[in-house]
């Protein structure tokens, strides 16, 4: 018996794709191993697909979801620096990996698994979260707190909620060895997607006490996310609240019952002061930020985007049809920074690799015009495509991803190129391939 056709040996790349789900809290080395896992296996098991679906779908999703990687790898030829350019594809290869495999190789994600994933990786969010509460509480009782530990859950959140979550989170540091990433915008990233995944199954299951209990989960990760004043997630969060009514209550009664009471929940918050902790030297950059837009001024204490940003665009006119190279990105931000005088981070005052905490910026500065023109094409034909079929939660994706885009280069860093890579090709898989399989077939047997 030939082992690829054995059915047990054809369900080891599914086992993986469901290892993966829990990537939020796999140290980035396991992470590496079980994607490469995946991909061999997928290729291996699977390879007699290839053929069969490049006749059927052409080479058309490939470049739609692909397009623009393809230019920034091809940007490598005119780095100076290649060995910088190499090693900034390293752990952006996924972009590529990921959506070849699943559209050529694997077969169409279907909804049974794609909610298995979605579990799984809602389950790694609340361990996640958990270990972050966890090590928040520590990192403030051996700080400034020796009695927190002896207060009631409720006294705890009052206490840490008085402070900023950076503020908190460099006391964990400093006494404590954090293992995950904890990062404001990536951390909260990843809850806001466990969130819109779990809308999803609230929407689509009928138990009651499953819909419970992912309303609760949902509800304390939208906590954290805001408790985190990561301020771009938080606007995708409040579209995503806002949204959800009326895409999944068919009678108007049930739609104005939830958002009067997301209003009153909104308004209870207010009133007790739960966002005192908003008003810092964070919020009063980010307000000189958003002049700097409206005016062009760079005002003392500002948010040092405002200076990343400056150099960003200096150098985007200077090169926008090409860009520098994705090798040379940094070097060439390093030196607008060092060339202006420029303090764009605490620790150090001048020249720091700092990018270009945008990832459109990114994508102007790596390969130019045509390689951004490209990506917005992904998002855009992506967009139209979830519209047309009416997929609530891939069209809040592409919008959570898209948006937060504007202030980090999710993209450049191993947690945001997983989030990407993995979700968007499943969902791309899961709302088209099958569909558009059944019909390009139909088409070319007439």
């Amino acid at each position: 018996m030939n082992l690829l056709e054995n059915r047990y040996f054809k369900k080891i790349p599914y086992f993986f794709l469901i290892l993966l789900s829990l990537y939020p809290i796999m140290p980035e080395a396991l992470f590496s191993i079980t994607s490469i896992l995946f991909l061999l296996t997928s290729l291996l098991v699977y390879k007699s697909n290839f053929i069969f679906n490049y006749n059927i779908y052409g080479a058309k999703p490939l470049i739609v979801n692909t397009g623009f990687y393809f230019l920034i790898i091809f940007s490598c030829l005119y780095s100076e620096n290649w060995l910088q350019a190499l090693s900034s594809l390293q752990p952006t290869i996924l972009l590529l990996l990921f959506p070849f495999i699943i559209i050529y190789f694997f077969p169409p994600i279907e909804d049974s698994l794609f909610r298995l994933f979605s579990i799984g990786y809602i389950v790694s969010n609340v361990i996640l979260f958990c270990y972050f509460f966890y090590i928040l509480i520590d990192g403030m009782y051996i700080d400034r707190f020796p009695k927190l530990w002896d207060k009631n859950l409720f006294e705890k959140v009052k206490i840490l909620w008085a402070y900023p979550y950076e503020f908190t989170i460099s006391k964990s540091y400093k006494h404590l060895n954090v293992l995950y990433e904890s990062h404001k915008v990536y951390l909260s990233l990843n809850f806001v997607l466990s969130i819109l995944l779990a809308t999803k199954i609230i929407a689509e299951n009928k138990n009651y006490v499953i819909k419970v209990l992912l309303i609760f989960v949902a509800s304390v990760l939208g906590v954290f996310i805001v408790y985190t004043q990561a301020i771009v997630v938080i606007f995708t969060l409040v579209l995503l609240l806002l949204v959800y009514p009326f895409v999944n209550f068919n009678k108007i009664v049930f739609k104005i019952v939830y958002l009067i009471s997301l209003i009153s929940c909104m308004l209870l918050l207010l009133n007790n002061n739960y966002f005192d902790s908003f008003k810092n030297k964070n919020s009063d950059s980010i307000e000189l930020l958003i002049k700097y837009f409206e005016t062009g001024e760079l005002t003392k204490g500002i948010d040092t985007r405002a200076y990343i940003y400056d150099c960003s665009l200096r150098l985007i006119k200077n090169n926008f049809l090409t860009g520098y190279g994705v090798g040379d990105v940094q070097s060439k931000l390093n030196s607008c920074y060092q060339r202006n005088n420029y303090t764009v981070a605490v620790y150090n005052s001048l020249g720091k690799d700092i990018n270009s905490h945008n990832y459109y910026f990114h994508l102007l500065l790596s390969g130019g015009f045509l390689c951004l023109s490209l990506f917005l094409y992904l998002l855009i034909n992506n967009f139209y495509k979830a519209s047309i079929k009416k997929n609530f939660t891939y069209l809040v994706f592409i919008i959570i991803i898209s948006v937060n885009l504007f202030t980090e280069n999710l993209l450049v860093r191993i947690n945001g190129v997983a989030a990407f890579a993995i979700f968007n090709s499943l969902f791309y898989s899961n709302g088209f391939m099958q569909g558009e399989k059944e019909l390009l077939i139909t088409k070319k047997t007439r």
